[in-house]
């Protein structure tokens, strides 16, 4: 492999990185988006018919962002 293709390659693998986190929502930026507070976040995920969160360490949890938006389709489609 050439000194050009590694260079592509490892810059490949950073797109798919990025990609991947952008697909991840973060507790902070799904209140914002969903128009929600803390509580109601809360007492969703305790309902079990929210999706559920990923979790990504020991203090951290994050939501697929396309699992959140199925989840909004069947909420609207219902009511």
């Amino acid at each position: 492999m050439t000194e050009g293709e590694i260079e592509t390659s490892q810059n490949n693998g950073k797109d798919i990185m990025q990609d991947n986190n952008s697909n991840l929502i973060r507790r902070k930026e799904l209140i914002e988006y969903l128009g929600i507070n803390g509580s109601t976040l809360w007492r969703w995920r305790q309902s079990q018919s929210f999706p559920k969160e990923i979790r990504l360490g020991p203090n951290s949890i994050a939501w697929r962002r396309s699992t959140i938006n199925k989840w909004i389709e069947q909420r609207t489609k219902n009511h």
